[in-house]
């Protein structure tokens, strides 16, 4: 019963006093997951709702949409390697979790899941499954093409190996105006056989080689089609054919094109993905079953799989995430809202609030609404830095960003273009930049700590300095090869560095430096100096948890006290209205703040952002919200 939302003055000053003084509330702010959306769509399944899909990832788990494909909320983090879903009713589900484990099913949309495998093994083995298809006389019942053989679901508890045991099937399809009629692709279980495309007339009862030009060796998805009676289409090592009048043709698209993912509408439009000669992707169409073909301009991606929804929408997925058309195909718009399934490399805040993140293989994203939406900035961005750079923004002026992959790029217009900049005449191959750190007190200094190989499966540090706002870059004096963390103090620009086990200190941009510790307590994983006060560092180490120092580094205090921090701490940041207090993130654990009686974990509890927050911290001041990157699922944020 909806209770009625008219409330009295008085009692709407009690209840905004009460939600005020809440413990929970004040307490344990909820971690909320802000994007950036997209990353890797995987494998799609459309329903028998033209509203709802599903999409698994191979990072995050699985997800739905009940608007079409415009938007999607993840239902359960299992990683499906196939699903099937109940064309009767949305909510049923068959998935395959992953290789050589047992299939399970679902009758809640995906949140949970219970084994249904009696029976699906081969010589003792769980197959993996490559695929799923419904028998279209009677949903209930499942096949399951597998790496070896065809298996069907008896639509109550138990699986039958029916057809070619031994063998990979590689394609299965059934005509929903004969369901007699069956098309099968089988090769061997390591696909490296020469390949046979079968049919059944007869339900499975007998096979027949399928004739006609076709690459046999490797044939993936087929479907029939819903509009020309027994006519069916599937992709030959890329290549699209048709099977009529009782064999396969190739169907006409113009040579060197390769198209690896095709589907086909309710009114029976093929629309594909494609390849040209120069590498660029595409989309074609033909509305007279393939025999003629339009081009139009595809999204920047590598297409795994395409699903008609209902109409002219499709939904495509992708390398960069989810791509939905709803013009049959003519153009495309991102469609991956609420699905992150992106390992965060780095966050860092300017000081108008903006937030760049470098989110696995994507670049640099951008925010300037505290995570509603991003924007992907790459303009000039070489492939080098495409990978989870290493991020700083220039505390003095909030349009210049750095950003470093094996080289350094700098943007001078708040990430919108890009230039590269050497540190060194000629690139280093293998190396990786690690770290950059702008003097925050000296106008154009700024460090870049950078490991490359040093031998066969060994890296070591290499630090470069620049006094003239990077027109050149020089050796770190006296630590360019041993310094292995750095931090530099925001009230006076006093630069430290851990090395060897010791700890040095600059106060001259690193040309001398005198060392403080020549042996320290503990393999220094993160550093970072106070706000305030250039004598107070914080260490956080690789296997005993964090240090304190309160006299630049002489003495150190182990803070052990409240909740334990195991394993690696990745990033410590701070409030600069509470510098006492950091935070602190180590591996897989969660997000702490230390406090008057010790480590205490900030948040409500969320077990899935806790167990993949993979380390970097970032903190706006201004409107007091702490963003952490995770492992797989982007980045959160704690108002």
């Amino acid at each position: 019963m909806r209770r009625s939302t008219h409330l009295s003055l008085l009692g709407y000053a009690v209840a905004c006093l009460a939600l005020l003084s809440s413990p929970a509330l004040a307490a344990n702010p909820r971690w909320e997951q802000i994007g950036p959306y997209g990353h890797d769509g995987s494998r799609l399944f459309p329903t028998g709702d033209p509203a709802i899909l599903y999409v698994t990832t191979n990072y995050s788990g699985l997800y739905r949409s009940e608007d079409g494909g415009q938007s999607w909320r993840e239902v359960n983090p299992v990683q499906l390697g196939a699903l099937s879903v109940d064309p009767r009713d949305p909510d049923v589900l068959f998935g395959a979790p992953g290789i050589y484990e047992k299939v399970v099913r679902s009758v809640d949309g995906g949140r949970t899941f219970t084994q249904a495998a009696d029976g699906l093994l081969y010589q003792d083995q769980n197959p993996q499954i490559l695929s799923f298809v419904r028998d279209p006389a009677d949903p209930g019942v499942v096949f399951a093409a597998t790496e070896f053989g065809l298996f069907r679901f008896d639509g109550v508890s138990h699986w039958d190996l029916i057809a070619f045991g031994g063998f990979a099937v590689t394609a299965f399809a059934i005509d929903p105006l004969s369901p007699a009629v069956w098309l099968a692709a089988t090769n061997d279980f390591d696909l490296t056989g020469p390949g046979d495309v079968l049919i059944s007339k007869d339900a499975g009862a007998t096979w027949n080689l399928a004739p006609g030009e076709i690459d046999r060796r490797a044939v993936g998805t087929t479907f029939f089609d819903p509009v020309r009676p027994h006519r069916a289409y599937t992709l030959a090592n890329c290549r699209p054919a048709v099977f009529t009048d009782g064999a396969w043709h190739p169907l006409p698209l113009a040579a060197p094109k390769l198209t690896c993912t095709m589907t086909i509408t309710e009114e029976g439009r093929l629309v594909a993905f494609y390849f040209d000669a120069a590498q660029r992707l595409g989309v074609v169409a033909s509305d007279d079953g393939g025999e003629t073909w339009v081009t139009y301009s595809g999204p920047g991606d590598v297409f795994f799989r395409i699903a008609a929804t209902a109409g002219d929408v499709m939904v495509a997925s992708g390398g960069r995430g989810l791509w939905r058309s709803t013009d049959g195909g003519a153009t495309w718009r991102a469609a991956s809202r609420g699905i992150t399934g992106f390992v965060m490399g780095d966050i860092a805040v300017a000081a108008d609030g903006a937030v760049f993140a470098s989110p696995g293989g994507e670049g640099v994203f951008r925010s300037r609404d505290a995570g509603r939406s991003w924007q992907r900035l790459v303009q000039g961005l070489h492939a080098d830095a495409q990978g989870t750079p290493a991020l700083a923004v220039d505390p003095r002026d909030p349009a210049v960003v750095w950003a470093g992959g094996v080289e350094l790029h700098r943007s001078r217009d708040a990430g919108r273009t890009w230039q590269g900049l050497s540190l060194t005449q000629g690139a280093v191959e293998g190396r990786v930049i690690r770290q950059i750190v702008v003097d925050p007190t000296r106008e154009g200094v700024v460090y870049v700590l950078t490991y490359a190989p040093i031998g066969p499966g060994f890296a070591g540090p290499f630090v470069y300095r620049t006094l003239d706002d990077g027109r050149s870059w020089q050796p770190l004096p006296r630590l360019h090869r041993l310094a292995e963390e750095l931090a530099v103090a925001p009230s006076d620009g006093t630069l430290y560095a851990s090395s060897g086990g010791g700890l040095f200190v600059s106060r001259d941009a690193g040309s001398t430096w005198r060392q403080v510790q020549r042996s320290l307590p503990l393999s220094v994983r993160a550093l970072a100096v106070d706000p305030g006060r250039s004598d107070i560092l914080w260490l956080g180490s690789y296997e005993s948890g964090m240090w304190r120092s309160t006299d630049g580094g002489h003495t150190l205090v182990s803070l052990q006290k409240g909740e334990i921090l195991f394993g690696q701490i990745e990033s410590v940041v701070f409030d600069p209205a509470d510098p006492a207090h950091p935070y602190v993130s180590p591996a897989a654990q969660g997000v702490y703040q230390w406090r008057h009686d010790g480590w205490r974990k900030v948040g409500a509890p969320d077990s899935l952002f806790e167990s993949t927050v993979n380390g970097p911290l970032a903190f706006d001041a201004e409107r007091g919200i702490l963003y952490a990157g995770t492992s797989t699922r982007g980045i959160y944020r704690l108002r």
